[in-house]
């Protein structure tokens, strides 16, 4: 006997339709990253190159390769036409003299600040759309599958509150579970960062556990 429609599960299991509704935001966010760069005549790379140094100060060629998941050749044409704009200035490395550095000069500053709003313009209202505490649980979740993806090596590591030496998953109070060691004080979901500068990674068997550990509680 065939269950009634409210009954009958969906053909694509959850998982898909999750990878699914993450790529259709995926597909909004290299739109608006492609229209945003087309008017700074820049490529979407080079885009994403200067955010990454706005976030994170001078890096190595071979750090913002990583960064971005591309290879040392690609990042490297890249930086050589955002260097020929005037965005970017190599200087070598005082720790590693064969090594060069990368930072933005002040124009390049500037473009990389318009550079990160992109994205938030295309989906902060309807962000804003949502209640506090699905805002909240939003975050959390999504900090916890890029924890995943970061441990078993499919993307670049971010500064993140959950891969923090310094984080303690439920360690906090009702109101606040979680624990920053570095703050000495208990955090909520909606306070989890996403780029902390003062971020010191945890090694990996402390990543694992707070893999297994995090739950979102909003």
């Amino acid at each position: 006997m065939t269950p009634p429609p409210e009954q009958r599960e969906p053909e694509n299991p959850l998982h898909g339709r999750i990878s699914e509704a993450l790529a259709r935001l995926g597909t909004l966010a290299r739109a608006t990253e492609q229209q945003g760069s087309t008017t700074q005549e820049l490529s979407p790379l080079q885009a994403r190159a200067l955010v990454t140094l706005k976030q994170r100060g001078d890096l190595r060629v071979g750090e913002i390769a990583k960064d971005l998941m591309v290879t040392y050749g690609t990042i490297s044409a890249a930086l050589s036409v955002l260097e020929e704009k005037d965005l970017v200035r190599k200087f070598q490395d005082p720790d590693e003299h064969r090594a060069v550095r990368i930072e933005l000069t002040r124009r390049g500053s500037n473009v990389a600040r318009q550079a990160a709003g992109w994205n938030a313009e295309a989906l902060q209202p309807a962000i804003a759309s949502l209640q506090k505490e699905e805002s909240a649980t939003l975050l959390a979740t999504l900090l916890k599958l890029i924890l995943v993806l970061e441990r078993d090596g499919v993307i670049g590591q971010a500064r993140m509150c959950v891969s923090c030496k310094h984080f303690v998953p439920h360690g906090g109070n009702s109101r606040r579970p979680h624990y920053c060691g570095l703050l000495q004080a208990a955090i909520g979901d909606s306070q989890l960062r996403t780029d902390c500068a003062d971020h010191d990674r945890a090694p990996s068997k402390q990543l694992g556990a707070v893999a297994r550990a995090f739950r979102v509680v909003g």
